[in-house]
């Protein structure tokens, strides 16, 4: 027989009205996450000393800018990967500790105080897990956005574009 919540003690009645407030905060959904790292490599075409080209070809003050590009981007892909697999194994924990809050939801005993009690701590470790992550989230999508834009400005500047191979040779030399 369950007894009307205005005839509960006062401190149960609060941790009830907790507990079912909670229960629509447990399930925060989490953002998808951006474009992992892209990388990026001179794929222009390699003039041999002396021969011409039908179309412009890259100075060596460009191709050394595309080079330092390409590698800037390629390193910084480097950490976006890593970042995005953190992001993905925090997800999974998200999930996982979700269906926990789930079950105890499931399970929770109203009139038990210490059912309450429980359950209300582990909708809140949830829902500072979720704070976490969401706090987190947008510097990392940001520096994928800004990526992304370095990986459009090579593709325009310097992807399949022709050079000579004596000036990428002085560039990677250091000339």
């Amino acid at each position: 027989m369950l007894t009307s919540p205005s005839l509960l003690p006062s401190a149960l009645r609060r941790r009830l009205v907790l507990a079912f407030a909670s229960i629509t905060l447990a399930g925060l959904p989490t953002p998808a996450l951006a474009r992992r790292g892209r990388r990026v490599r001179m794929s222009g075409r390699g003039l041999a000393s002396g021969s011409k080209s039908s179309g412009p070809t890259l100075s060596r003050e460009v191709l050394r800018s595309c080079i330092s590009l390409q590698n800037a981007i390629n390193q910084d892909a480097d950490a976006i990967d890593a970042a995005s697999a953190r992001f993905e194994s925090e997800k999974l924990r998200l999930d996982q500790y979700e269906r926990v809050v789930a079950m105890q939801r499931a399970s929770l005993d109203p009139f038990d105080a210490y059912s309450v009690d429980s359950y209300n701590q582990s909708v809140r470790t949830h829902q500072a897990m979720v704070q976490s992550y969401n706090t987190n989230l947008p510097s990392f999508n940001q520096r994928v956005a800004d990526q992304n834009a370095s990986v459009e400005r090579f593709n325009l500047n310097c992807a399949g574009q022709a050079y000579f191979e004596s000036d990428m040779q002085a560039v990677l030399a250091g000339r």
